[in-house]
């Protein structure tokens, strides 16, 4: 989402609206962090639908500036043996024929 904020793409981060309500329920358990994050997550939409650019980028920094979004930040480096959950189901089992 950070290339459509960059780019001033307002139509892809209209679309996003069910991620940022997903992503907000991750502060559910602390009502004041979620209710900030949800405002704020309202707030760059509001700005996104009255195509305000500059509102939109300067939300979506606050927004991700939280600690919890500095791991998704940086890039996780794999060689060609790492073990992923998807790479786990990935290969056929002794009971495929």
């Amino acid at each position: 989402l950070k290339d459509a904020v960059d780019a001033g793409d307002l139509e892809t981060i209209l679309k996003k609206e069910p991620k940022f309500k997903l992503l907000n329920s991750y502060w559910r358990n602390d009502p004041a962090l979620f209710e900030k994050y949800s405002t704020l997550s309202e707030k760059l939409l509001e700005a996104a639908d009255e195509g305000k650019k500059d509102e939109v980028k300067k939300l979506y920094q606050e927004y991700t500036s939280d600690s919890v979004f500095e791991p998704l930040k940086q890039p996780i480096k794999r060689n060609k043996f790492t073990m992923t959950m998807f790479s786990y189901g990935a290969g056929k089992s002794y009971n495929d024929a």
